[in-house]
C-alpha cells in the first residue's frame, strides 16, 4: 500500500499536470489572442459576404469574394513560411495584428462614409488573408514551443475549440445581427479585436521558448538531413524539450572547426534514443532538408528560395504527410463552395435572412467545438488512424446532406456534422504534423501544406460560381460532396496504419 505522502505526492502532480495544461501563462496568452481574434474574423468573415451581396445578387461575382480571400494563400504561403521561420514569432504576430486593425479600419470608414464597393470589399478580403499567411505561418509554430509533446493534441484541440466558438458559434450570429442593424459595426468590433489581440501576444514572454521565438535564419548546414518517416513507423518523442533538435551525428554537416557554434549546454536536445525513427535505409534521401539547429547559428545563411525548396522537398519526400495534404485539400475545396454561396443558398433556396444565415453557420461551429475537443480523447482511445478515417466519413455525410437538405432543420444538421468533420480531422493532422516535422522546417512545411490545402479555394469558389450560375446553387454543392464520398471509400488504402507514428496509429 503507497504511503500517504506518496499519494499526496501523485496527487499534487497530476494537478499540476492539469493546471499546466489548462492554466499555463504564455499559453493561456496564445490562446486569448487567437479566440478573441477569432471572434473579431467571425464578425467580419459573416458580413464581407453580406455586404457583397448588398451590391450584387450574382453569384459569380460574390464568390468573389471567398476567392479574394484565398488566393494569397496560392500567391504567398510558401514566401510566408520562409519567412516566419526567419523572424521572431511572437514579435511579427503582435505587429501584424496591429496591420489587420489598420485594413479593418480603412473598410469600416469606407462603410460610415457610404463609399464602399465591390472592388474595395474585395481588396480588403485580399489583403488581410496576405498579411494572414505570415501569421499563420508564424503562429503554427507557437504550439510546439509553448506546449509538451504529450499534451499538443488537447492543447490543439483547446485552440481550435475556442477559435471556432468565437469565429463561428459567437462571431457568425453577433456579425449578422450587427450587419443588419449598423453595417460598419461588425468591422468596427473586428478592428477592437485585433488590437486586443496583439496586446495579448506582446505579453508573451521570450523566456517561454527563446528559440521557437526567436529564430535564427535557417543555415545551409541545416538543409543536409532527409525527412524520417518515409516508410517502416515513427512514435512520437517521448521527451519534450523546448528545442528540438535533429541529433547532429545523424546528419552530415559542414566541418565545424570552421563554424562558431553557441554553447552546447545551453540548448536543450531532445533525447533521440527515445525517439525510435523510421528505417532510413528504406526512405529515399532528399537533398536539402533537414531540422535547423541553434548551434549553427553562426553559419552561412541561405536564400529564402533555397528555404522554400527546403520546405517543399520535406513534404513531398514525407509519404503521410503528402497524403494529409491531399485530403486536406478535399475537404477545404467542399468547405469553400458550401460557403463561397451560402449566403445566397441560405436566402434563395432555404428562404432564410441574414440572421438565418449567421445561425446556420453557427452550426458549423457548434459541431466544430465538439470535433476538437473530442479529437484528443477519441485519437488516444481509437488511434490516428481510425481517428481520421471518422472524420472522412462525417464530412462525407454532412456534405451530402448540405446539398440535399430540402428544409433549414435538415441543413442545419448536416452543417453541423460537416463541421464536427472539420474540427476531428484539423485536430489529429495538425497534431501529425507537429510530431513528425522538425521545428526549424514548421514554418516552411506548413506554408507548403497550406499551399495545396487552401490553394485549391479559390479555384473551388471560382467554378462554384459559374456552376451555380449555369445550374442552380445546389449543383456546385453536389459536385463537391460526391467528390468527398469519392475519397472517403478509398481513404483506407491510402491512409495506411504502417505510415502513422507509433503512438498514433
Amino acid at each position: 500500500m503507497r504511503r500517504e505522502s506518496d499519494l499526496d505526492g501523485a496527487a499534487r502532480g497530476t494537478a499540476g499536470r492539469w493546471r499546466t495544461l489548462r492554466r499555463p501563462r504564455p499559453f493561456g496568452l496564445l490562446w486569448g489572442a487567437a479566440t478573441i481574434s477569432a471572434l473579431g474574423d467571425g464578425v467580419h468573415w459573416i458580413a464581407l459576404p453580406l455586404l457583397a451581396a448588398s451590391v450584387t445578387s450574382d453569384p459569380r461575382l460574390v464568390s468573389l469574394v471567398s476567392v479574394a480571400e484565398q488566393l494569397p494563400w496560392v500567391l504567398f504561403g510558401l514566401l510566408a513560411g520562409a519567412l516566419a521561420d526567419r523572424v521572431d514569432r511572437r514579435r511579427v504576430l503582435w505587429r501584424l495584428d496591429l496591420v489587420r486593425a489598420g485594413i479593418v479600419a480603412v473598410l469600416a470608414g469606407t462603410v460610415l462614409t457610404d463609399s464602399v464597393t465591390l472592388p474595395v470589399v474585395l481588396l480588403v478580403a485580399f489583403t488581410l488573408t496576405s498579411v494572414g499567411t505570415v501569421y499563420d505561418a508564424a503562429s503554427a509554430a507557437m504550439v510546439p514551443a509553448l506546449v509538451p509533446v504529450a499534451e499538443r493534441p488537447a492543447a490543439n484541440g483547446r485552440l481550435q475549440a475556442g477559435t471556432l466558438v468565437a469565429d463561428t458559434l459567437l462571431g457568425a450570429p453577433v456579425g449578422a445581427t450587427l450587419f443588419t442593424l449598423y453595417a460598419a459595426a461588425p468591422f468596427l468590433v473586428d478592428t477592437a479585436s485585433f488590437a486586443v489581440a496583439a496586446a495579448l501576444v506582446a505579453a508573451i514572454p521570450v523566456a517561454a521558448a527563446p528559440h521557437t521565438l526567436r529564430t535564427a535564419a535557417p543555415t545551409r548546414s541545416d538543409r543536409t538531413a532527409a525527412p524520417a518517416g518515409t516508410g517502416g513507423t515513427l512514435a512520437a518523442p517521448a521527451h519534450d524539450a523546448a528545442v528540438p533538435v535533429r541529433d547532429e551525428a545523424a546528419a552530415p554537416v559542414r566541418a565545424e572547426a570552421a563554424a562558431p557554434v553557441r554553447d552546447e549546454a545551453a540548448v536543450p536536445v531532445r533525447d533521440e534514443a527515445a525517439v525510435p525513427v523510421r528505417d532510413e535505409a528504406a526512405a529515399p534521401s532528399v537533398r536539402g532538408v533537414g531540422a535547423a539547429s541553434p548551434v549553427h547559428a553562426g553559419r552561412t545563411r541561405t536564400s529564402l528560395r533555397s528555404d522554400i525548396g527546403a520546405g517543399l522537398r520535406f513534404l513531398l519526400a514525407h509519404r503521410l504527410l503528402r497524403r494529409l495534404c491531399w485530403y486536406g485539400a478535399l475537404i477545404n475545396l467542399v468547405t469553400t463552395v458550401a460557403v463561397a454561396l451560402l449566403v445566397l443558398y441560405t436566402r434563395d433556396v432555404l428562404h432564410l435572412d441574414s440572421l438565418g444565415y449567421g445561425l446556420l453557420v453557427a452550426a458549423f461551429a457548434v459541431g466544430g467545438v465538439l470535433g476538437s475537443l473530442l479529437a484528443g480523447r477519441l485519437a488516444r482511445a481509437i488511434g490516428g488512424r481510425p481517428a481520421l478515417l471518422t472524420a472522412l466519413v462525417l464530412g462525407a455525410l454532412g456534405a451530402a446532406g448540405i446539398a440535399l437538405a430540402p428544409h433549414p432543420v435538415p441543413a442545419a444538421v448536416a452543417v453541423g456534422v460537416f463541421g464536427a468533420a472539420n474540427g476531428l480531422w484539423g485536430v489529429v493532422a495538425v497534431s501529425l504534423r507537429q510530431s513528425l516535422v522538425p521545428d526549424a522546417l514548421f514554418g516552411r512545411v506548413t506554408s507548403a501544406f497550406r499551399l495545396v490545402t487552401l490553394g485549391v479555394g479559390p479555384l473551388g469558389a471560382l467554378a462554384a460560381g459559374f456552376v451555380a450560375h449555369r445550374y442552380g446553387l445546389r449543383a456546385p454543392i453536389v459536385v463537391a460532396a460526391a467528390l468527398l464520398v469519392a475519397g472517403t471509400l478509398v481513404a483506407p488504402l491510402l491512409l495506411r496504419r504502417t505510415d502513422l507514428p507509433v503512438a498514433t496509429g
